[in-house]
């Protein structure tokens, strides 16, 4: 006799799908959703100073081949183009300096940077005539969803981080442009399937790659939610598929951290703004060395040695042993000599 099939209750993309829509905008604490906006402010910035650099003429200049219904603002430009090529171009734009901000995560770690999303708030918001506030709520949830879902993954693996945008940006997406819980699960579905991206893109002879990464996987998760608005559907069981995400999120139990209630100490209370356009783990680094240039005047030739002390972690050891990244680094040291 054949047996009968198993109900199930909501899988994980469900259960955030719930927990997104169940955060209410007056509930979020006033002090994250100032840190907000001191973090959007930041982020607009970087957008602005890179727009000389060599990446951003080409994004710019890829923008004009692509076009697009004139709905949102391209950052420092009288151009408006369409929701999702908005996102590329102004995802890019805020990381191309790497100067955006970069979080912490519960154990201390550098955990990414969740403002590269930002540009999807301020694409839906525009799009949805959305108030403010709730742009800014939607970028703590996103924050929040960042931290939470970098925290699952292995920080050794193959997988690179701005993976865990693929659900960040349809999330605050869907949740500004109104999605039903059905539309938005749909959509984190789609646009979770396409994310994964390699760990590659962070490592060796560093491409441009690393600037648009996160820009392409949010530009993606934009266009999943217009799809999803309009009843495309996605693999809603993602993460319990054994040909889903199991390689990517290996921990065991993904429900309880991921719809854990909204706190004070949220993600985004751990986010810093950088002094310099460096990576996150270079900003003592650098403030030291131009310390040090003014105690010698700079005069390098009284310099014996130089010691630098990083914390032992899986990424920094990684960036250590990476011959590209020494090269990199002797070259920046022949720069300033």
């Amino acid at each position: 006799m054949a047996k009968a099939p198993i109900t199930q209750g909501p899988g994980a993309i469900e259960q955030l799908t719930d927990w997104v829509l169940a955060q209410r905008t007056q509930d979020i604490p006033a002090a994250a959703i100032n840190q907000a906006k001191v973090l959007l402010l930041d982020t607009i910035g970087c957008g602005y100073a890179a727009y000389e650099e060599e990446a951003a003429h080409a994004v710019l200049a890829t923008l004009k081949d692509m076009g697009g219904t004139p709905q949102c603002t391209v950052i420092g430009s009288a151009t408006r183009t369409n929701a999702p090529n908005a996102v590329l171009v102004n995802g890019s734009l805020i990381r191309i300096l790497d100067l955006n901000d970069y979080v912490n995560t519960k154990s201390g770690q550098i955990g990414g940077h969740p403002s590269d999303n930002i540009p999807v708030a301020l694409a839906a918001a525009e799009l949805s005539g959305a108030a403010g506030r709730d742009m800014l709520a939607a970028v703590v949830i996103g924050y929040e969803i960042y931290g939470r879902l970098k925290e699952l993954m292995d920080r050794n693996s193959d997988w690179d981080g701005v993976t865990v945008s693929g659900f960040v940006a349809p999330a605050m997406a869907g949740r500004l442009m109104g999605l039903t819980r059905e539309q938005l699960a749909q959509a984190m579905a789609l646009s979770g399937a396409r994310a994964v991206t390699p760990a590659a893109v962070r490592q060796g002879d560093i491409s441009a790659a690393k600037s648009v990464a996160n820009a392409l996987v949010a530009q993606n998760g934009m266009q999943a939610t217009i799809l999803a608005r309009h009843g495309l559907t996605g693999p809603l069981d993602l993460f319990e598929n054994q040909y889903g995400l199991k390689t990517v999120f290996p921990g065991i139990n993904w429900i309880g951290p991921l719809t854990a209630p909204l706190t004070a100490d949220s993600y985004i209370m751990s986010c810093h703004v950088k002094m310099y356009p460096c990576l996150a783990t270079g900003q003592s680094i650098v403030a030291a060395g131009l310390a040090l240039h003014a105690q010698i005047n700079g005069d390098v030739d009284r310099l014996k040695h130089i010691t630098v002390a990083i914390a032992d972690t899986p990424s920094l050891q990684r960036q250590k042993d990476d011959p590209d990244r020494a090269e990199e680094i002797e070259a920046v040291v022949r720069g300033l000599a």
